[in-house]
């Protein structure tokens, strides 16, 4: 940078061309100042110092459209301090503002007025945990070097602006708990640097786009709490680093696509509480680092696949609420899955523990409590009933003998011996009836029983203890 220099004369800094013509001193009056900014005032055009103030005086033009509850945070935020060194939640690199943290300074306001034209060296904005409301401005698309934006947690409604696909460089995008609406715009699959994206608790709605395949770097994909619909599109194969992954909660059915085996580097999967139909891909075994999936509460059918027992490290696995059939699968990891789990729990075509005592295809399996106090009731049932069709017998036998000594001795049997076959017929038919309505009965009381109580339990229980598997 071109150096300006100042002549120190009688007290005064003169430049060059104002000196007066002197004779050559004796020692040098001059002093070097050093860089530009020491004689910004000299220049023509703005200085450094101006360009800051402007960015603090956009900042304090936005201070003075807020409403707020809480001063703590923006007290600050004053025409006498600095914004680089004094003022909180404001951040600066090389003398420019490059971060905004205002979380949870309970502001009531919109983004009308927040001055994207003025900070677009931005990197860093969070506006969480507020009050903010109405729609997200098109000026957003002017923060073009947004590493990093959170606006989660407020009232904050319409729709995702499509001029987000000039945040290239953002890598965590966060606008959960809101109000939005309409569809999750396509461009969002243009930021391939973003790593997180949060969209859930909202009311969006339609398909996943299918852009969001080229999110390569993603390792958090939230939208659970939406209304989408639609099928999980085959694109989600391609998100091989993604670690989290929550689908639940929305509308999505069609079959769970097969591709979903590509996600090697996976941890959670959940996609509770859709529409989901068709059977469990085989695939999902291929997902070793898997610790969570969940997909009860969908309309999946067939049944479980024997390969997913091969998933050493699942810690929590909920197929519950669905029309799964067969047996389920036993060993290894699902070993762990003992009488208190509600992993396989309501769905009705089931066999084997820890469901049932019995599994229809494979033998006996051990079972729990209810199922085996179930049989022997209904066996020890079925043997009283029994003694007593025997005593009834032995009694008969003895009227028998008489009845046919009488029909020989009359020489008409006929008609005796009709009636005989017919009453012992439509005995033979109740008593059976009678047998299967007793059994019939006492499993369907079970059943009930057994459903009102997940019911209340179920969902206090299930959901995804987040806390230790969130990265």
């Amino acid at each position: 940078m071109t150096r300006a220099y100042t002549f120190e004369v009688g007290g005064e800094r003169l430049l060059p061309s104002e000196l007066p013509l002197l004779s050559a001193p004796k020692k040098p009056l001059w002093s070097c100042e050093g860089k530009e900014q020491k004689v910004g005032h000299f220049l023509k055009g703005k200085s450094i110092p101006e360009v800051f103030s402007s960015e603090a005086t956009s900042l304090l033009k936005w201070k003075s459209t807020l409403h707020y509850k809480n001063d703590s945070l923006l007290a600050s935020w004053t025409q006498n301090s600095s914004e680089c060194r004094d003022w909180n939640g404001v951040k600066c690199s090389n003398g420019r503002v490059n971060s905004l943290d205002i979380t949870n300074a309970s502001v009531i306001d919109t983004l009308y007025d927040f001055p994207f034209s003025t900070l677009i060296f931005l990197e860093y904005v969070n506006l969480s945990i507020n009050h903010f409301s109405g729609i997200i401005p098109l000026e957003i698309g002017k923060l073009t070097n947004l590493v990093r934006l959170d606006l989660s947690n407020n009232y904050i409604s319409g729709t995702i602006p499509p001029q987000i696909d000039s945040l290239t460089k953002l890598g965590t995008f966060h606008i959960s708990m809101n109000q939005l609406n309409g569809s999750i715009p396509k461009e969002i699959g243009y930021l391939r640097s973003l790593t997180r994206l949060a969209l859930n608790t909202n009311l969006l709605e339609g398909s996943i786009p299918t852009s969001l395949g080229n999110l390569n770097n993603l390792t958090y994909l939230c939208l659970y709490g939406n209304r989408l619909s639609g099928s999980i599109p085959v694109e989600i194969g391609k998100l091989v680093n993604l670690i989290e992954t929550y689908l639940g909660s929305n509308q999505l059915a069609g079959h769970i696509p097969p591709e979903i085996g590509n996600l090697i580097n996976v941890r959670v999967f959940s996609a509770s509480s859709n529409e989901i139909s068709g059977p469990i891909p085989v695939e999902i075994a291929k997902m070793q680092t898997l610790e969570l999936l969940d997909l009860s509460d969908n309309l999946l059918e067939g049944e479980i696949p024997e390969q997913l027992v091969s998933l050493s490290n699942l810690v929590w696995l909920d197929l519950s609420y669905n029309r799964l059939t067969g047996c389920i699968p036993q060993g290894r990891q699902f070993s762990t899955f003992g009488e208190n789990s509600y992993a396989f729990q309501s769905n009705i075509g089931l066999h084997g523990y820890p469901v049932t005592r019995r599994c229809h295809n494979k033998g006996v399996e051990e079972g729990n409590d209810t199922s085996s106090l179930l049989d022997q009731e209904i066996n020890s049932q079925f043997l009283i009933e029994w003694k007593a069709v025997l005593l009834g017998y032995g009694c008969g036998l003895c009227v028998g003998f008489s009845i046919g000594y009488f029909m020989i001795s009359t020489g008409n049997p006929k008609w005796l011996s009709n009636f005989i076959e017919e009453y012992e017929h439509t005995i033979t038919t109740q008593r059976r009836k009678k047998q299967q309505g007793q059994r019939d009965n006492r499993r369907r009381n079970n059943q009930q029983s057994q459903r009102d109580n997940n019911r209340r339990n179920n969902h206090t229980s299930k959901k995804y203890l987040k806390s230790g598997l969130s990265i």
